[in-house]
């Protein structure tokens, strides 16, 4: 697909709809290459959780990225609070980021990073106090995204897991210069 130009302006984040849960899965599941040919498949339960958009809006908020003239959905993000089952990483006083994916023809030009801003400002406004997300050690290009808006590696929250499973890296960002007053 040819890459488009578009601006951060040309676009809206802004919570999905329910009707629009189907399509965010399936753009979640796209923003992640798996289905590009020569992609590893993930597995059954991971592929089941990165169409499942409903469940998450039921433990968090979904978020989306719009473009304001075509309405096409480019772009996801996932905001947990500590107590959802689907929290990885979050503790009380933070709000977990999962599942940030942005289609590969819109990518490049800051649309990631405006997913970011809305979800600390957003985490801010619940009261959290920082903003977490993982992952996968091998994932350079997100963590340079993420040194870059702010985040800091949290070497000692990070735990190995089992061989069959891609080893995380954690992340956190500090949610005072998102906050009000």
């Amino acid at each position: 697909m040819v890459k488009l130009a578009h601006s951060t302006e040309d676009y809206l984040v802004r919570e999905a709809k329910t009707t629009e849960y189907a399509e965010t899965g399936i753009l979640t599941y796209q923003g992640f290459d798996h289905h590009l040919q020569g992609s590893p498949a993930p597995s059954p339960e991971r592929a089941a959780l990165l169409l499942d958009a409903e469940l998450r809006a039921r433990t968090g908020t979904v978020l989306v990225l719009e473009h304001r003239r075509s309405s096409q959905l480019v772009g996801t993000a996932s905001l947990l609070p500590s107590d959802s089952p689907l929290a990885r990483q979050a503790v009380s006083g933070e709000v977990e980021l999962r599942f940030l994916a942005v289609l590969g023809h819109a990518r490049g030009s800051g649309l990631g990073a405006k997913l970011l801003e809305h979800s600390a400002a957003l985490a801010a406004s619940s009261g959290a106090k920082y903003l977490v997300l993982d992952t996968a050690v091998d994932n350079v290009r997100a963590q340079a995204l993420y040194v870059r808006f702010g985040f800091v590696r949290q070497l000692d929250r990070e735990r190995p897991r089992p061989v069959h499973l891609v080893q995380l890296v954690v992340y956190t960002l500090d949610l005072a210069p998102y906050r009000l007053g």
